[in-house]
């Protein structure tokens, strides 16, 4: 349990440390790295866990109490209901259902946006679930020799 919240934290790290200006063309690496959990550790990692990451990142990117919270909540319910399909599905629809999963989380984002949710371009919203899809095989593999190594 120990290996999972130094992923999630480091996840953290990644998401607030690496250029802040650029945050919203990145990837999301804690909504990836608790996607991970939640699919292949369901009984550990919950939604309440997830709904829990998603209040610490509402924090750390100084947002509206309650955004991510429910983005990471939703998008961890939709992985539970689903993780034994999901789980066995090649790598490449497993992209799929990252991309989907990651422009839901958008438009939740976008839902609650109280300034100009527009002024930056529509496409800019789908570059976060285009480069989450394409980096979900590094982070699953990253985790899974996470998982091996300890044993989880």
């Amino acid at each position: 349990m120990i290996a999972v919240i130094i992923t999630l934290l480091l996840a953290m790290l990644l998401d607030i440390g690496l250029l802040p200006s650029l945050s919203a063309y990145l990837p999301e690496w804690t909504l990836l790295v608790t996607i991970y959990w939640v699919l292949y550790l369901p009984l550990r990692i919950n939604i309440g866990l997830a709904w829990s990451i998603g209040l610490c990142m509402d924090i750390l990117h100084d947002t509206s109490m309650g955004v991510y919270a429910l983005c990471y909540l939703v998008s961890a319910m939709i992985i539970y209901l689903f993780h034994q399909r999901v789980r066995y599905y090649p790598l490449w629809q497993q992209c799929l259902v990252i991309f989907s999963i990651s422009m839901l989380v958008q438009l939740i984002a976008l839902w609650f946006r109280t300034e100009a949710p527009l002024a930056s371009g529509v496409l800019s919203y789908f570059i976060m679930p285009v480069s989450n899809a394409f980096l979900w095989p590094l982070v699953a593999e990253l985790l899974l020799r996470t998982r091996q190594r300890f044993q989880i």
